[in-house]
């Protein structure tokens, strides 16, 4: 049997050719994978060996992207697919977390958001961090930035469509020419008609039912009736720039939506983000619901859609980096491994880290006891463990930076 037009088949790559792929893009559901497989100029299914990870490759301009989605949505699983991608895709300069999520329906000084817009972040809050007082759970604010590189292009890119607009229309039309003719129908915008936002203190009546066969829309506002600045044409969503709010349970209720923007400025809510905080991704989510008990998955397809079409956009925008093809370690670390202690961390410190001083303190304390207590022949080992998104792998970063600096006889390991 042939394959679909766009398909290369399955792949166990070389080294060499996972060298080439500096872009990682997740998509934590399969709706959210379809519409970003679209965008790709021809599709490679990649096996890699002791990855459990099933990738799609392909290119976007002149970016080699790899793909993958989870089985299953939420912190706790994200974090071993990520590091199974980058363990497998050693070059991988760019992270990209790309799907949907709940928005705020009105912010700052009146902006709207309607179904279809899309959220870009500009940082990360973790909603599950905090401790419970007898007057409640107290939230510690957690948040992280997405790398340098990635705000950059985000910023340049903003800067571009003010002055020439953007190609999500576009994108929009030639994604659903790509697609198979049974869901082609599926990514459409659905119109104002279909963008009800219901009165805060208005909860869905059954949940075995959908809104239009319970609820009051009386209670509701149609779009035009929130103003123009919630009016769009048809495949022109706005983009909106600001701080998404990652938990392991979804906010649902218009009270918990409007609690989180006041103390934290959220304007997006999703499951997965906080769980990459060592990855510096970006976080890109069309909108589906307003993170409400009206929740329901018609806009769930086209709120996909438009944002694997600004994620394309933005892949356009960043600068094509070419890696050594050098397929083994030897290669890569030419210094003799009998003679020296090496240094082998492949990141930069995280200079946006505060904090942790009373842990970094303590295991500092411990690695001066066993460097002194050895003659640098034994490995000494230390387990931080806890909750996915955390901050254990930030942590140990700047305590291996911090080591780097006490002993002085460290060799870098190029």
């Amino acid at each position: 049997m042939s394959l679909p037009a766009g398909f290369a088949g399955d792949v166990v790559p070389s080294d060499a050719e996972r060298a080439k792929y500096t872009i990682g893009w997740i998509a934590p559901m399969a709706i959210e994978l379809t519409p970003a497989l679209a965008l790709l100029d021809r599709i490679t299914t990649l096996h890699v060996a002791n990855d459990s990870n099933i990738y799609k490759a392909g290119k976007i301009g002149n970016h080699h992207v790899v793909m993958v989605t989870l089985d299953k949505i939420g912190l706790g699983r994200i974090p071993s697919v990520a590091k199974g991608m980058y363990d497998s895709f050693r070059n991988l300069n760019y992270l990209l977390l790309v799907g949907l999520g709940g928005g705020i329906p009105d912010y700052a000084h009146g902006e709207q958001m309607v179904l279809g817009d899309v959220v870009v972040s500009l940082q990360v809050e973790h909603l599950d961090c905090g401790r419970r007082t007898p007057n409640g759970f107290e939230y510690t604010r957690q948040p992280y930035w997405p790398s340098p590189p990635l705000l950059k292009a985000v910023n340049t890119l903003r800067s571009t469509r003010s002055l020439q607009g953007n190609q999500i229309r576009e994108t929009l039309q030639a994604l659903r020419q790509k697609l198979p003719q049974t869901i082609r129908e599926n990514p459409e915008d659905l119109g104002s008609d279909a963008d009800r936002l219901f009165d805060p203190d208005f909860h869905h009546r059954d949940d075995a039912k959908l809104c239009k066969n319970c609820c009051d829309f009386g209670r509701s506002k149609s779009r035009q009736e929130r103003g123009p600045k919630a009016y769009r044409e048809a495949d022109s969503p706005l983009i909106h720039y600001g701080t998404v709010g990652s938990g392991n349970s979804l906010v649902v209720g218009s009270k918990d939506r409007e609690k989180f923007y006041r103390e934290f400025g959220t304007i997006c809510f999703e499951m997965e983000a906080a769980a990459l905080m060592e990855y510096r991704c970006l976080v890109i989510r069309g909108i589906s619901d307003y993170s409400d008990s009206h929740k329901n998955k018609a806009w769930q397809t086209y709120a996909a859609a438009t944002a694997a079409a600004y994620a394309q956009e933005l892949v356009m925008t960043l600068p094509a980096l070419v890696h050594e093809e050098s397929s083994t370690s030897q290669d890569r670390n030419p210094v003799d491994a009998t003679s020296h202690v090496h240094w082998t961390v492949y990141r930069s410190r995280n200079p946006f880290f505060t904090g942790r001083d009373d842990t970094l303190r303590e295991l500092e304390a411990t690695v001066r006891d066993a460097v002194n207590g050895s003659s640098y022949r034994e490995q000494c080992s230390i387990v931080i463990s806890g909750m996915g998104g955390q901050g254990k792998s930030e942590i140990c970063l700047q305590l291996a930076h911090r080591v780097r600096q006490m002993c002085t006889s460290f060799t870098p390991l190029l």
